[in-house]
């Protein structure tokens, strides 16, 4: 693999990184209103003013015991969402500034005719390339400490699902 192929791959890593940074954004869009929507089922469960009468001892245990982890539950998960999609500081390759003067740089030393790459100028692709390495291995760290956040956050919300269905199916009981 020679100096170029290599750039590319370190350059799409990259790019893939800056990518995933969008992609969680995306997700979280369809997961907060699920999150939002199994924390209003949970407070109308919690608020239903007949269930109390009916119930007593360890169902009623079971019953509010159900809704107020639910309720937890989901405000974990929520936290969770917000700490993945939370603004963090990503690596760049360089500043509008650099980028600018490497680019001026490179029309003055290149000949016309030949701006076609990288063709006898090693040293500055392997100087972009340890740029492009080191934001890639940056990025990436801050990519998989967000999709983890993300993850947990699905998991306790699949919880707190899995609780109002208990708490739900303790309220349809008292309705029979």
């Amino acid at each position: 693999m020679n100096d170029r192929e290599f750039f590319d791959l370190c350059y799409d890593q990259y790019k893939y990184e800056l990518e995933e940074i969008n992609a969680i954004y995306q997700r979280v869009g369809v997961i907060l209103p699920a999150q939002l929507g199994l924390g209003a089922a949970v407070i109308a469960l919690a608020s239903d003013d007949s269930v109390h009468k009916v119930l007593t001892g360890i169902p009623a245990f079971c019953y509010y015991g159900a809704g107020i982890c639910a309720m937890v539950t989901v405000i974990f998960s929520l936290g969770l969402v917000v700490a993945s999609v939370w603004p963090r500081k990503c690596a760049n390759l360089a500043t509008m500034n650099e980028w600018k003067s490497w680019r001026d740089s490179e029309i003055e030393t290149t000949p016309i005719g030949k701006q076609d790459g990288y063709q006898n100028k090693t040293a500055e692709l392997r100087a972009l390339m340890d740029a492009t390495c080191k934001a890639q291995k940056e990025n990436a760290v801050i990519n998989e400490n967000r999709r983890k956040l993300f993850k947990y956050s699905v998991v306790a919300g699949a919880v707190a699902g899995i609780l109002l269905m208990v708490q739900g199916a303790i309220w349809v009981t008292t309705k029979l």
